[in-house]
């Protein structure tokens, strides 16, 4: 079913640790390796504005760049999930000149209250915020991406953040973890000009769904 509400992707661009990220590998053990059959894992994380001054002109170009800085701690987030045919083992691989995919998109600002309200909701609708990543195991090449993100702009009021990721790269708290990291790099980085701008964004809900 299509959404009830019309999104249009404006921007997709790769966003990649800092240069002097270190490349790294990490061979799956036994027990990561049932964790390739599931599909990845979807959320989404709703802010809203606390006024009108804040909008996609100012918190997109900072959210690439929090979100860059971010990844060179995590830096596994924004490499390759590699299963390569046997004996090699499988593993998760970053390199440099890896990235991960960020898409830009806009939609209606009175969709938002509707998608970000504490109430049940179709998840067809939901699935249109979060992008689309392959499973490892139904993809026909040797490696998948570990992490997509998707921003979704509602007009004046606020903003989506939705992610695919990897069940296999990453469990719960280091995955709260890493959109918490984002926050304080845009904070630590900026002091002044982050601080306001994230004084206008305010936690409305979040999603997640698997389908597995």
């Amino acid at each position: 079913m299509a959404p009830s509400f019309k999104i249009k992707i404006v921007d997709e661009c790769q966003v990649s640790p800092p240069p002097n990220t270190t490349p790294i590998s990490l061979p799956l053990t036994f027990l990561d390796i049932p964790w390739l059959l599931f599909s990845p894992n979807q959320s989404i994380f709703f802010y809203k504005f606390s006024n009108y001054t804040c909008n996609s002109t100012t918190i997109i170009p900072f959210l690439k760049h929090s979100l860059s800085l971010t990844l060179q701690h995590f830096s596994p987030f924004s490499g390759d999930i590699s299963t390569p045919s046997r004996p090699v083992k499988p593993q998760i691989m970053y390199s440099h000149g890896d990235y991960v995919l960020l898409t830009i998109a806009e939609s209606d600002g009175d969709a938002f209250s509707q998608l970000s309200c504490n109430c049940p909701k179709d998840v067809s609708k939901l699935l249109a915020l979060v992008p689309n990543l392959e499973s490892p195991v139904s993809n026909e090449t040797t490696s998948v991406p570990s992490l997509a993100v998707q921003v979704t702009v509602f007009g004046d009021m606020g903003i989506s953040i939705g992610l695919s990721l990897q069940h296999v790269v990453s469990d719960e708290r280091t995955y709260n973890i890493f959109m918490k990291t984002i926050v304080c790099e845009k904070v630590s980085t900026h002091t002044v000009p982050m601080r306001k701008i994230f004084d206008n964004l305010h936690f409305s809900s979040s999603c997640d769904h698997n389908c597995n």
